[in-house]
């Protein structure tokens, strides 16, 4: 009965949400949280949360894909009592919203520490799930505090975030997910189609998702014509201030110490470099044979969230869209809670 009222109110909700974002609903309070998101942080701009909150909807939230998602766990799904801290990111908009929509389908109720980044958003999606069934709003908890003590944890951010969760939880039942990066491999066979579909994958939210491709490998000797082409399709979607600050920054500093790098006019290609890169620079390889990626994935297998165009199945153009059985950092969040029932 539990797991039927979670996915008829959730295919619900993808249902609201669509028809709100698509323009045939007019919902003030959407559009105020919208702007709210905007002016709390300029890097969610208005069209990158409607991709999000699309994506969301497609990828999660329809009825025939939480049904699947559920169906080998139905005769373990029930409603608890105990709960579940969530201490969510804010790099991209509703980052946490696959954690969140996890902890309720396992049964479990849901205690929230949103980011200061990211605080209009869920609480708006939570009005319309509560709108929908009231029997949500006894499940889930906002909090603006860190608790002293969590019986079960799911939290995110960087490595420094991730150190601090295991240091203040030592005795939590924890996913505990730090810093992570994304890579795409060119074959040098590449149409413009696929190129830009890839520009997407690297500069959707200003390239600060886990899944943002950050490093480029290519074929020794790869043109970069086409891909500077392809590239500057997204030119019109990065209008930040603090991102072209970002960049020019880097251009400046990358000048002065000579490295070699590729100007696209609102990012760096530099060949080689930390990873994963700072904001506005997209790091470039150059391989002989593919059993040098095959090396670099496996020495950094526990850094990389995920590999574009090589030995996975996320083509150009699904970086950001994963869908709802695809977990961060590969660890399967659904069968970590239910292993406490």
């Amino acid at each position: 009965m539990y797991s039927k009222v979670f996915i008829d109110d959730f295919s619900a909700l993808g249902d609201r949400l669509k028809a709100t974002l698509s323009g045939s609903v007019f919902d003030r309070k959407f559009e105020a949280a919208l702007r709210n998101s905007f002016k709390g942080n300029p890097l969610f701009t208005l069209n990158m949360q409607h991709i999000a909150l699309t994506s969301i909807c497609n990828c999660f939230l329809e009825k025939s894909k939480l049904e699947k998602w559920l169906l080998d766990y139905s005769d373990r799904i029930e409603e608890r009592q105990g709960e579940v801290l969530a201490v969510m990111a804010g790099n991209i908009p509703l980052v946490g919203f696959h954690d969140f929509m996890t902890i309720l389908a396992a049964g479990f109720r849901a205690k929230i520490k949103l980011s200061s980044k990211d605080s209009y958003l869920l609480p708006y999606i939570l009005g319309v799930l509560f709108e929908i069934d009231d029997y949500w709003s006894d499940r889930v908890e906002i909090i603006d505090y860190l608790p002293l003590c969590a019986d079960i944890l799911i939290a995110s951010g960087s490595d420094n975030t991730a150190s601090f969760f295991e240091n203040k939880y030592p005795l939590s039942k924890k996913i505990i997910r730090g810093s992570r990066f994304s890579i795409a491999v060119l074959k040098g066979d590449e149409d413009y189609v696929a190129l830009e579909a890839l520009a997407k994958d690297v500069f959707l939210y200003y390239g600060l998702g886990c899944r943002s491709v950050s490093s480029l490998f290519v074929p020794c000797g790869y043109d970069l014509t086409l891909l500077s082409v392809s590239f500057a399709t997204m030119r019109s979607e990065l209008t930040s201030d603090d991102y072209l600050a970002a960049y020019r920054y880097q251009k400046a500093v990358m000048t002065l110490e000579s490295k070699n790098i590729v100007d696209g006019n609102f990012y760096i290609l530099a060949r080689g470099g930390n990873l994963p890169p700072s904001m506005g620079v997209v790091n470039l390889f150059e391989y002989d044979n593919l059993d040098e990626i095959k090396e670099f994935v496996q020495t950094n297998r526990n850094r990389l969230q995920c590999v574009v165009n090589y030995d996975s199945n996320v083509s150009f153009g699904q970086a950001q869209f994963p869908g709802i059985e695809q977990y961060a950092d590969n660890l399967n969040s659904l069968e970590f809670l239910l292993q406490f029932v």
